[in-house]
């Protein structure tokens, strides 16, 4: 089995979690620099907020997860840039990107998507 130091940007207020595959059915409670022992490298990960009676309402915005494997110093990035709420939100590693990363068809696509979205509304408001 490999060690693995998890980190999670920004530091979270409530207790977050991490499950490491589908199949795999224990979650990890990160705190600060968390070090786990896993039987492969981590394809994919499953990010859960814990959340407390005053905050029920609240998501926490998560910027990234980097996984550092203690045997390779292998770095694995899991850009998450999404708000993170108690149901969970699976993300593969290097999978998201950010809007100046997407190549100009990628773009043009989502561009005409938010247009139709933003017409659709404005037509249902009159």
């Amino acid at each position: 089995m490999a060690r693995y130091i998890v980190k999670v940007q920004p530091r979270p207020t409530d207790r977050v979690y991490i499950k490491f595959s589908d199949s795999q059915e224990k979650q990890y409670l990160i705190q600060g620099d968390t070090t786990i022992e896993l039987s492969e490298t981590p394809k994919e990960i499953t990010v859960r907020q814990e959340r407390t009676w005053r905050r029920i309402f609240r998501s926490w915005r998560c910027m990234y997860v980097t996984i550092t494997s203690l045997d390779s110093e292998k770095e694995l990035y899991f850009p998450v840039f999404r708000g993170i709420d108690s149901a969970g939100l699976t993300i593969k590693e290097d999978s998201a990107k950010l809007p100046h990363d997407d190549t100009s068809e990628e773009r043009k696509e989502s561009l005409s998507k938010n247009r139709k979205f933003q017409e659709t509304i404005h037509q249902h408001e009159k």
